[in-house]
């Protein structure tokens, strides 16, 4: 057989074979290995796929639930009719849950024509980009769409979400820099509840790279939740603490690898640097800031 899949057992062992089903994909470089019935949950499994001139072999573990929730579009690189976005902009879309890499689901046009590109995912499966042949032309309107996009038990992506968006005159190659801070470094009093916690830039932020796992607040080795959200002009990020925060602590704020929408990046990439820090003060409320802005995201059709 071509491929198959062997439940594991606890001292890693093979007990037998699953039976499953074997479909090639549409775009005819993947294929599919489907079980005959659901897979057993909270189990490990070990697959063998032989093709001419190797074998490849992987392995998953399922869990408990059954997923019948579609992914989200939670942000895009670029903002919905965005004007003099640089030729070697990022195209990215950020999702809720990791997705599936065989339809990555975006598709970007000139003038109606399909412009050559190749899809790929991130590390984490949560983030679809295409990768171009060629640059984007300069000063030239562009469409991007984000449809069909499936997480691994194939719920699809509701509608069909369009980006529409025209170059400027060139490429960007400049690191973004932070012009404002508020509170400003070193700051005391902090209200606990309802901080505006707020960090301005000289360019536009992706608002792919401000993500959950890329931002830390906290009090000593202790990490306090928190939402992020970008502007409508992109060149502000607002953090807003899930919680109260305790009277008379030193807080940082620290982010990894956030960029511009050329990918150029402001703190050298892997390890976190500061954004705030700040002391809290006894004070419980502030006055309420005002609504929080939301991410750049694409039009739903």
């Amino acid at each position: 057989e071509l491929a198959t899949v062997s439940t594991v057992a606890a001292n890693g062992g093979l007990i037998g074979r699953v039976p499953t089903t074997l479909t090639i994909e549409p775009d005819g470089h993947s294929i599919a290995l489907v079980p005959t019935q659901p897979w057993a949950p909270a189990t490990s499994f070990f697959i063998f796929h032989q093709f001419s001139g190797g074998f490849a072999e992987g392995a998953f573990s399922t869990s408990n639930a059954v997923d019948t929730t579609p992914p989200n579009l939670i942000a895009t690189s670029i903002a919905d009719a965005s004007t003099g976005v640089p030729t070697n902009a990022a195209l990215q879309a950020r999702f809720d849950e990791p997705i599936s890499a065989v339809r990555v689901g975006l598709v970007l046009r000139r003038n109606g024509q399909v412009v050559a590109a190749t899809g790929a995912l991130s590390s984490d499966r949560r983030t679809a980009m295409l990768k171009l042949v060629q640059p984007l032309i300069a000063n030239t309107s562009y469409t991007l769409t984000i449809a069909g996009i499936e997480d691994p038990s194939r719920n699809v992506l509701a509608g069909e979400h369009v980006v529409t968006f025209t170059t400027g005159a060139g490429a960007d190659f400049t690191k973004p820099v932070i012009t404002a801070r508020t509170p400003p470094l070193n700051a005391t009093n902090v209200p606990r509840s309802n901080p505006v916690l707020e960090v301005q830039f000289n360019d536009r932020i992706n608002p792919v790279t401000v993500t959950p796992d890329r931002v830390a607040l906290t009090r000593g080795n202790i990490s306090v939740p928190l939402t992020v959200t970008v502007s409508a002009d992109g060149t502000k990020l607002r953090f807003v603490p899930s919680q109260v925060l305790e009277p008379n602590q030193l807080y940082l704020l620290n982010a990894r690898e956030t960029e511009d929408l050329a990918n150029n990046t402001l703190f050298p990439p892997g390890s976190f640097s500061p954004l705030l820090n700040f002391t809290t003060g006894t004070t419980l409320t502030t006055a309420t800031p005002p609504a929080a802005e939301q991410s750049a995201t694409a039009s739903q059709r």
